[in-house]
């Protein structure tokens, strides 16, 4: 699992080298749009929010539990990242009104996310 808070975040974990260049571009723009809007200064747990990067199947129980539910009516909004790889699936949900958790899988962990 993959979580990045800041744009500065990106780059630490090398994730041009980990993900699909689709999939890295749309975090690039969320995580630019997050410190563009709260600051790129503010704390992980504070306003703005955060964007977790599913890699297996077995970080869903954890992103359950810790940063979003993962319901189908919980989800704020859904895009499709379409990648020669395979598609990934971007949803939003919000803790609060300043807090947002966008939550990246590969479209295929989708129907394991909303049963458990």
């Amino acid at each position: 699992m993959i979580v990045i808070s800041k744009t500065a975040d990106i780059e630490q974990q090398n994730l041009k080298a980990k993900l699909p260049y689709e999939v890295y571009d749309e975090i690039e723009r969320l995580s630019n749009q997050i410190d563009e809007l709260y600051g790129e200064s503010r704390g992980t747990n504070s306003d703005g929010g955060i964007i977790i990067v599913a890699e297996r199947k077995s970080d869903l129980k954890t992103i359950k539990s810790r940063y979003a539910s993962l319901n189908e009516s919980d989800c704020e909004g859904e895009d499709t990242i379409t990648t020669p790889k395979g598609d990934y699936v971007n949803q939003l949900y919000l803790n609060n009104n300043e807090f947002g958790v966008n939550v990246i899988m590969p479209v295929r962990f989708i129907r394991k996310a909303t049963k458990e």
